[in-house]
């Protein structure tokens, strides 16, 4: 049991170690000279189309996740019992109250890819992307 839950946290550390922007322009550049309608069969439908007046057409798509990320202070009333006030603590090793809370501790931050391609004639030409999260495989 312990050998399969260690492949699958070595797996698991492996495959998310591949993901990369080079991958991801690897990825975008595999779709030039494809069809925008298969750009789409595939990718859904666009957050924005942009359309040009000589036909031609910039695709946007748009990926956002918000990520909750916890406080490095541990929570530190040992003896805690429902209802009573939780004491978060910085060290463990000190014996002082840092902060007295009943929410959470830490911070939201989000990762954002915003990816548009270039279409002209029905077919895609150029890709560009932006955002701290333009990964893949």
């Amino acid at each position: 049991m312990g050998k399969k839950v260690l492949l699958a946290v070595l797996s698991t550390i492996f495959l998310f170690s591949c993901a990369t922007s080079a991958n991801y322009d690897n990825k975008l550049q595999k779709w030039v000279g494809k069809s925008a309608v298969s750009l789409q069969e595939k990718w859904g439908r666009p957050a924005h189309v942009k359309m040009f007046a000589n036909g031609d057409s910039i695709m946007t798509y748009i990926k956002a996740n918000d990520v909750y990320v916890p406080s490095e202070y541990i929570i530190f009333n040992q003896g805690y019992v429902p209802g009573n006030e939780v004491t978060v603590q910085p060290y463990p090793s000190q014996s002082s109250n840092f902060m007295n809370t009943t929410e959470l501790v830490g911070y939201e931050t989000e990762y954002t890819c915003q990816t548009s391609f270039l279409v002209q004639n029905g077919i895609i030409t150029g890709w560009r992307w932006s955002g701290n999260n333009c990964v893949a495989y």
